[in-house]
């Protein structure tokens, strides 16, 4: 079938407004996200420069766009273990994640430097990229964000022992998920101090 046959069939016209289109079922299946425990039989990455990176990837932003862009640059496949809701929490803290594991998924996959989005379970990414090195993907580099400076990584043994490297990679600017959410707060927070205080300004001059 014709795919933008089976696409238009998504499309409805309302009486006296403008034509709707829903979100075709075809695209919500992407083949470029996967649980890292249902890898077996694939072959992904394995005649390809292959480059991994990790991450809750909670609200994405320009400094998350920068480190994924370079490290495609590294290579020619890249993939991104990215943590599921579960294990999100527990590295973040309770009211974390923001965004499900499905939806921030879905936007890395959007992206073009984005090959493949590999959800995982547990607080590291150790045994997810153990698996793809059984089955013989074996990451030339692991990148890190230049916040692991001075931070432990326990993926370096797996990566080093495997032939790869980890690198860190500064994306010059100074962003962060929480500082993001950190300045949502404190925005919310003046503008309800406002409106408390204009609420009893009008009600001062009521009395």
């Amino acid at each position: 079938m014709d795919k933008r046959t089976d696409i238009g069939k998504s499309a409805r016209k309302y009486p006296g407004k403008v034509r709707v289109w829903g979100f075709p079922e075809d695209c919500l299946i992407n083949p470029k996200i996967s649980m890292a425990g249902y890898l077996e039989g694939t072959t992904l990455g394995r005649d390809y420069s292959v480059v991994t990176t990790n991450g809750v990837f909670d609200i994405i932003h320009a400094g998350h766009i920068r480190s994924l862009i370079t490290a495609k640059r590294m290579g020619n496949y890249l993939i991104v273990l990215l943590n599921s809701d579960s294990s999100a929490e527990q590295l973040k803290g309770d009211g974390r994640p923001l965004v499900c594991a499905f939806h921030r998924a879905t936007v890395l996959a959007a992206l073009q430097c984005v090959d493949l989005v590999l959800v995982f379970n547990e607080t590291t990414p150790c045994d997810a990229l153990s698996k793809l090195i059984s089955m013989g993907v074996c990451p030339k580099y692991h990148v890190k964000g230049l916040d692991y400076l001075d931070k432990d990584i326990p993926e370096r043994a797996i990566i080093e022992e495997a032939g790869g490297e980890v690198v860190l990679v500064d994306s010059g600017l100074s962003l962060s998920t929480s500082g993001i959410i950190d300045k949502i707060k404190e925005v919310n927070q003046n503008e309800t101090t406002e409106c408390n205080r204009n609420i009893g300004n009008r009600a001062g001059q009521r009395c």
